[in-house]
């Protein structure tokens, strides 16, 4: 990737996420999403080797006030001669945490304006297809399905999730999933998204 920085589209961040794709949720319901604002936001180059690039963006979590609650930091790594991309996302709290608790936070990515076919995930290792699914991993050993509206319940599931249309499958994977539940994860085909909950509302507060 030529040069050490560019310029991104504030409601387009890394071109995968739009205004609410990447959200912040306390106690009360008050919801706060991703902006490239504030302390150190921007987007950068961050290494821009042989084999590897890494763009990095940074901004914070604000409600319709702009108050901020935490800072977030993606990171996509490519390589090259590779199909896959890396994601990495860390956040930072900034509130109070004797004042403040948590009530859901995650991210969407939107992966094709058409749409896809169908989409499918992983429990207890078996696969399970449908046009919407739902996975919740609420405890490391105990999940919820949804699929298409049928719901049915498994132990495990590794994270993984694809959605597969005449284009070609799209596949992604939550490292540790069921290790660091409460986790969830909902696949919509037609809309061509998947939404990771790290902490999903189902969990409570």
């Amino acid at each position: 990737v030529p040069g050490g920085s560019f310029k991104a589209d504030v409601d387009k961040v890394l071109g995968l996420f739009g205004p609410d794709d990447l959200w912040w949720a306390d106690g009360t319901g008050q919801k706060y999403v991703f902006r490239l604002k504030g302390e150190e936001a921007g987007t950068r180059i961050e290494e821009n080797g042989a084999n590897r690039a890494v763009i990095k963006a940074t901004g914070w979590y604000v409600n319709d006030q702009d108050r901020p609650v935490c800072m977030g930091e993606l990171r996509l790594e490519y390589y090259r001669g590779q199909s896959f991309v890396r994601l990495y996302h860390t956040v930072t709290f900034a509130g109070d945490p004797w004042r403040e608790k948590l009530g859901s936070y995650g991210i969407r990515l939107r992966l094709a304006e058409a749409g896809f076919d169908s989409a499918a995930v992983e429990l207890d290792g078996r696969r399970v297809a449908g046009k919407k699914v739902s996975l919740l991993q609420g405890s490391s050993d105990g999940a919820a399905l949804t699929v298409d509206g049928n719901t049915s319940t498994g132990r495990r599931s590794l994270g993984a999730v694809s959605l597969v249309g005449t284009g070609g499958t799209t596949a992604l994977y939550h490292r540790d999933f069921w290790q660091m539940a409460p986790k969830k994860l909902e696949a919509d085909a037609k809309a061509g998204t998947v939404t990771y909950s790290y902490w999903p509302g189902e969990a409570g507060v």
